[in-house]
């Protein structure tokens, strides 16, 4: 795949954490991001398949715009971006939206008169078939459908590439049972967008993805160190007193 306006490389030269963090629950995690280069290509859905924790969570936080660029190297559609940056074409779906206290209709009228979208609020309603009865209810009460409402507002706002965050496979399940899954993944598809779904499930994304992209962490799969602990205790070399004190 060449690089150009179809694509977008993330390029990782060496070893470091980051902590995304959900909105909704101020909950942080570490994702260890590890050497290596990973592209996509417009009009996909990408399974980035890893532990919690590998890298995949945090390969959607960096191209959802949500941190900013430090030694790695990142070319969105032809543009390259450069240390201290952040993404301006990502979208972090479910948790993007910053107007929590709005109502849906203001959010989404905010972002088609940021995009200077010709379309208007009914049409970005239509086409993400959202319950029309719920547009003037502050986003924070939605539930389920605050998904399918973040992918309406990404959309309108122009964004490309759409992030799905680290979440277990259960919730993963719960997205496509409850959210109208297929009705804003496949309309960002064919509007050319890229979609990442991080998941530590081969079942899962084999169902959901065009591609998907094992991260092969050496940190995650080098379980020596581990080994070697565990059968130290087990052989009596290793004595903690705080475990056998009460």
């Amino acid at each position: 795949m060449e690089l150009g306006k179809q694509t977008v490389q993330v390029e990782f030269f060496q070893e470091r954490s980051i902590w995304p963090e959900s909105r909704r629950h101020s909950f942080r995690h570490n994702e260890h991001l590890y050497e290596g280069t990973y592209k996509f290509e417009k009009g996909k859905m990408y399974g980035i398949l890893g532990e919690h924790g590998e890298g995949g969570g945090g390969i959607s936080w960096l191209l959802s715009g949500r941190d900013v660029i430090r030694d790695e190297k990142i070319t969105v559609f032809g543009k390259e971006y450069r240390e201290g940056e952040s993404v301006e074409e990502g979208w972090y779906l479910g948790e993007g939206i910053p107007g929590m206290d709005k109502t849906a209709r203001k959010e989404i009228s905010a972002a088609l008169k940021m995009s200077k979208s010709s379309l208007s609020v009914q049409d970005i309603v239509d086409k993400f078939h959202l319950t029309e009865d719920r547009l003037d209810v502050k986003v924070r009460y939605f539930s389920w459908e605050l998904w399918r409402l973040s992918a309406a507002i990404g959309y309108a706002l122009g964004k490309k590439i759409f992030c799905f965050p680290a979440i277990d496979t259960h919730m993963i399940i719960e997205i496509v049972r409850n959210t109208a899954f297929y009705i804003y993944v496949e309309k960002l598809r064919r509007e050319g967008c890229i979609l990442l779904l991080p998941s530590s499930s081969r079942e899962i994304l084999e169902s959901l993805a065009d591609e998907i992209i094992e991260l092969n962490n050496p940190r995650f799969r080098d379980l020596s160190q581990f080994h070697e602990i565990v059968s130290s205790y087990k052989e009596g070399n290793i004595w903690y007193q705080w475990a056998v004190d009460d």
